[in-house]
C-alpha cells in the first residue's frame, strides 16, 4: 500500500491499495500528476494524484519491480524487474485508447468515454474501424 499524506497538515489523506506484493518503487511524473509504482508482485501501477485512482495497471515481468521512471521527455514509463530486464509502456492518451479499442473490440460509449477519457478531448469514435455505439449514432468519424 501507498499511503498519500497532506504535506501542509502532515495529516494521512488516502491510502492507495492495489498491488499483492509490497510496494519497491514509486517516481511522480515530472508535473506531478502521476504517480508510478512498482512491486515484487511483478507489477506496475499508473496512478492519477488529483482523484488519487488507479488509471493502469501495466504488467509483464514474472519478477520483483525494483526500479520505476517517467521518462522526461516522452509519455513513457520504465520499470526494471529483478531479473535484469527493463519494460517500457506508452501512456499517451492514444495508446490508452488503442489498448481500450483493442480489449473491448468496439467504440467507447460515451459513459465510458467520460469515466476514462474525460474532459481531456471531445468524444471521437476510439475504433475507427468499428460502427458507433448505439447511444452515439450520430457522432460521426
Amino acid at each position: 500500500m501507498i499511503r498519500v499524506w497532506d504535506v501542509n497538515t502532515g495529516e494521512p489523506v488516502t491510502v492507495l491499495a492495489g498491488h499483492l506484493g509490497d510496494v519497491n518503487e514509486m517516481a511522480f511524473s515530472s508535473d506531478g500528476k502521476m504517480l508510478i509504482s512498482g512491486s515484487a508482485d511483478g507489477t506496475v501501477i499508473l496512478w492519477d494524484m488529483t482523484s488519487l485512482e488507479r488509471i493502469g495497471f501495466l504488467s509483464g515481468s514474472p519478477y520483483s519491480i525494483i526500479g520505476v521512471a517517467f521518462s522526461p521527455t516522452q509519455p513513457l514509463v520504465a520499470a526494471a524487474s529483478r531479473d535484469d530486464s527493463v519494460y517500457t509502456w506508452d501512456v499517451s492518451l492514444d495508446a490508452w485508447k488503442t489498448f481500450a479499442c483493442f480489449r473491448a473490440n468496439r467504440n467507447l460509449t460515451q459513459a465510458e468515454w467520460n469515466q476514462y477519457i474525460g474532459e481531456q478531448e471531445e468524444y471521437h469514435l476510439t475504433c475507427p474501424d468499428f460502427p458507433p455505439p448505439a447511444d452515439l449514432t450520430s457522432v460521426q468519424n
